[in-house]
């Protein structure tokens, strides 16, 4: 082997190892651009399920503050409607009365009336 086919060989081989380096040196960059934007989704999925689960929470809070109100009507809606039924039957026995006294009073008035009937029939003595 000549001194020129040698010099050509370790300039190809320095060539190479230059090549391999420069690729190294790319592939580290590459690397650290993919770790870069690794971290940057992983930081954004632990914001994003941080965020989820607040709001999952704050649902779930109201979720309960709605079956408590719920209850809460339900138990005041009984308690009116019984309320509204006592005050039905209490109107109810009022307007009974009412109709019986309108009755008894209608009663009298027909035998007043009866009575003044009669007594205009007999006093007269022409209505015959």
């Amino acid at each position: 082997m000549t001194d020129q086919e040698r010099q050509r060989q370790m300039d190809f081989i320095l060539e190479q190892h230059a090549r391999f380096e420069s690729s190294i040196e790319v592939g580290q960059q590459e690397l650290a651009q993919i770790r870069r934007v690794l971290l940057s989704a992983v930081r954004l999925a632990r914001r994003e399920r941080s965020e989820t689960r607040e709001k999952f929470n704050a649902l779930t809070d109201a979720q309960i503050r709605t079956e408590e109100n719920l209850v809460t009507f339900r138990a005041q809606t009984t308690e009116h409607i019984n309320a509204l039924k006592d005050n039905l039957a209490a109107f109810q026995g009022q307007v009974g009365q009412a109709l019986s006294d309108v009755a008894q009073s209608l009663v009298q008035t027909n035998r007043r009336i009866d009575g003044l009937d009669e007594t205009r029939g007999n006093g007269d003595g022409s209505q015959r």
